[in-house]
């Protein structure tokens, strides 16, 4: 049972990390940008992130 919420707890501090990097990666964009909108941009990390996380967790 500990092992399996030891399991739960890595995989939430993951997602959050994940969650933060998106976030660094959405604001460097919105710099370069010259602070224009990051929408599509901030999509596209999203994704990835997503595409990345699936492959982690396969």
């Amino acid at each position: 049972m500990s092992d399996r919420k030891s399991t739960e707890q890595e995989f939430w501090i993951e997602l959050w990390l994940f969650h933060l990097l998106e976030l660094e990666i959405v604001f460097v964009i919105y710099e370069i940008n010259g602070g224009k909108s990051v929408f599509s941009w901030a999509l596209i990390s999203s994704l990835f992130l997503l595409y990345i996380r699936r492959i982690v967790h396969s």
